[in-house]
């Protein structure tokens, strides 16, 4: 008889449910802005089929620099960094930040989860200039309108279940503003 030990603890796992829900998510990171100053690393593991661990990242975006700067630099890219051939994930996003907590994930024909994911501002053509008057209602002719895209995160990682179970870990990456 032979017992496999997991060598990789998870720092945020506890018997209390902490994290195992949309609605007991971990939110440690604060906000993070679009000023591509600010890398999240989270590692963790899952070592049941349905083990779910779920976490919250703000974003921000403020919208008094893109005025100033004629240009919107929102670029949240999420990416399972390690492990991305035993874990899936899926995001959902609540906006603005402190909506209810959102029920669809994005990319929801993805069933099966996807281990990177992008949301960011997009003027066309790939543009990240835009104009506006401070108003996030009015917009200046010609130019696409600057907008706020703060938003909730709602990160959801889980064992693959076409992948047998091992103690490997995972880690995610999350940045704003990193083109």
């Amino acid at each position: 008889m032979s017992t496999e030990v997991c060598n990789n603890p998870d720092p945020y796992e506890d018997d209390q449910g902490y994290g195992d829900t949309i609605s007991t998510n971990i939110d440690l990171w604060g906000q993070i802005a679009d000023d591509a100053t600010t890398t999240i690393t989270i590692a963790g593991n899952a070592l049941t089929y349905g083990d779910e661990d779920w976490y919250l990242v703000t974003s921000k975006d403020p919208n008094a620099r893109n005025l100033s700067a004629s240009e919107n630099d929102y670029n949240v890219h999420i990416q399972i960094t390690q492990g991305a051939s035993d874990y899936e994930m899926q995001v959902l996003k609540a906006h603005p930040v402190s909506s209810p907590l959102p029920t669809t994930p994005e990319c929801p024909t993805a069933l099966d989860g996807y281990t990177e994911y992008n949301d960011y501002f997009d003027a066309g053509g790939g543009s990240l200039a835009c104009k506006g008057t401070g108003d996030d209602t009015l917009s200046v002719a010609g130019f696409v309108n600057c907008t706020d895209m703060s938003s909730d995160y709602y990160i959801v990682v889980r064992h693959d279940p076409s992948v047998s179970l091992s103690c490997r870990p995972y880690e995610i990456t999350i940045t704003n503003g990193v083109w």
